[in-house]
C-alpha cells in the first residue's frame, strides 16, 4: 500500500487546477491605501487656508470635494478592473 501513495498523490494534484494568479482585490486594496497618501497633504492645504478663504464651512466643502474625488478614482478603477477580468 505505501508504494501506491505517490501515484495517488500525483493523480490528486493533477486533478486540482492551479489557482489563477490574478489579484484584483489586492490591486484595489493597494489603490485604496495609496489614495490616502495624497489626501493628507491636500487636507493640510485646505485647512491651511482656513482664515484666508472664508472660514470653516468653505474648508469643509473643499475637503469633501477632495474626498469625493478620491472615492470616484477608486470606484472607476474598480469598475474597470473587475469588468475587464470577467
Amino acid at each position: 500500500m505505501p508504494r501506491l501513495m505517490p501515484e495517488i498523490l500525483y493523480q490528486v494534484q493533477a486533478a486540482v487546477p492551479n489557482p489563477k494568479r490574478d489579484y484584483p482585490c489586492g490591486m484595489s486594496l493597494a489603490l485604496a491605501i495609496v489614495s490616502l497618501v495624497p489626501l493628507i497633504p491636500l487636507v493640510a492645504i485646505v485647512l491651511g487656508d482656513l482664515t484666508f478663504l472664508g472660514g470653516i464651512v468653505p474648508a469643509l466643502i473643499r475637503i469633501s470635494v477632495v474626498c469625493i474625488a478620491m472615492v470616484l478614482i477608486n470606484v472607476m478603477f474598480n469598475i474597470l478592473l473587475f469588468n475587464t477580468k470577467s
